[in-house]
């Protein structure tokens, strides 16, 4: 299991032979489209029994990943720009005035993971992952600050049958997609809790996929905005020196609508590649780092203190001027629903006040991040991601 998931160090080449013959004998003809079968068996039983109609599942062509209503409403949009040229990002990040967050357009369309070799496809996938067979580690909950989540191994097959494509192979998919903070739709309860419906959602999150699976890491390239240098920025005193990079460092981020990245900050300069889907994506600078209320050691041990106390799902229920939602906040509950307010307010206050920046992240768009701006990022569609952190 180790051998598979780490893909052994210092023997990738002979692994990936490995893993190219594997790949021939199950799928000689290099099928990628919905005739993959999703439902292989693990191992053929001693005699095949004839399938009946309805008992596989097709897999569709492609994710369901069009942005549909509702949309979430930008009031304060992360600045644009089209075909950034590098001297002209350096020149940017050269300058503190001008070294803010950045989405830049069509960076990354020569891509094959965009077209020739589709990532929106489940059957190119499955195919290098021989079938789906792939070990991968999968977080499972709403986000990792919430009690209810976890962390598990399985193929990926399971991952996909569990989270990307439940439903959807027999047309009932039902994206978990909140139309605004109406109590139950945006990830708060009545009593001011996490929304259940939300907390079962499974996410490929931070995992050098690529160092596992060669072929996928064959149809991206690193940006070259990724060996710039950016400029010191003074109001870092929240995060923590690292050493610097010979080399990107590689992450991939896939899962179904609804998977959320809690507030929190990074070491490192971030790339943020978006290949399939789309992404809702705030941002707080530096400067706003009280008004966040980090936390700190947690009971096991474990400092904290690069995330936010503040689950930005109920602050966009409680304060409908900072949300990105359609709100309706009148109802048979509505004290009930202030005292709730005002009881988030006492817990962290000034957040409401503090100055950020948002956007929705589309398909061939790239997020520049600089080190040390908090970021809550959550997806509208099935999606994949990959980061590049540099320094």
């Amino acid at each position: 299991m180790a051998l598979i998931l780490t893909s052994a160090p210092a023997r990738e080449e002979l692994v990936g032979l490995w893993f190219a013959a594997l790949k021939d004998v199950l799928h000689p003809h290099s099928a990628t489209g919905p005739q993959l079968n999703i439902d292989i068996p693990e191992r053929p039983a001693k005699r095949r029994k004839l399938s009946t109609s309805g008992q596989t599942s097709r897999i569709p062509a492609s994710f369901l990943s069009e942005l549909t209503g509702p949309i979430p409403t930008l009031r304060c949009p992360i600045p644009r720009a089209k075909e950034l040229s590098l001297s002209a990002f350096q020149r940017n990040l050269g300058d503190a005035k001008t070294h803010t967050p950045l989405i830049i357009e069509g960076a990354i369309q020569h891509w094959p993971a965009l077209e020739e070799r589709p990532w929106d496809s489940p059957g190119y996938l499955l195919e290098q992952t021989l079938g789906g067979r792939r070990l991968i580690p999968v977080e499972v909950g709403k986000s990792y600050t919430d009690e209810g989540w976890g962390q598990r191994i399985t193929t990926f097959r399971e991952f996909m049958k569990m989270y990307m494509l439940e439903g959807e192979t027999s047309n009932e998919m039902v994206e978990d997609k909140p139309t605004g903070p109406e109590r139950n739709g945006a990830g708060v309860s009545p009593d001011g809790t996490p929304d259940e419906k939300i907390s079962a959602t499974g996410y490929l999150a931070q995992h050098d996929l690529f160092a596992q699976i060669p072929s996928l890491r064959a149809d991206i390239s690193i940006p070259d905005y990724c060996y710039c240098e950016p400029t010191p920025s003074p109001h870092l005193t929240h995060i923590k020196p690292v050493a610097k990079l010979d080399e990107p460092l590689l992450n991939a981020w896939f899962g179904p609508a609804g998977t959320i990245s809690p507030l929190h900050t990074d070491p490192y300069h971030n790339t943020l590649a978006q290949v399939v889907g789309y992404k809702y994506v705030r941002l707080y600078a530096p400067e706003e780092t009280q008004r966040l209320h980090p936390r700190s050691v947690d009971e096991s041990g474990v400092d904290m203190s690069n995330t936010s106390q503040v689950d930005l799902d109920q602050a966009m229920a409680f304060y409908p001027e900072i949300s990105c939602w359609e709100t309706d906040n009148t109802g048979d509950d509505g004290g009930t629903w202030s005292e709730l307010g005002r009881n988030f307010e006492d817990r962290f206050p000034g957040f409401k006040d503090a100055k950020y920046m948002e956007g929705i992240l589309g398909p061939g768009e790239c997020l520049y991040l600089p080190v040390g701006w908090w970021h809550y990022i959550r997806s509208l569609t099935p999606s994949f991601s990959v980061s590049f952190w540099f320094n």
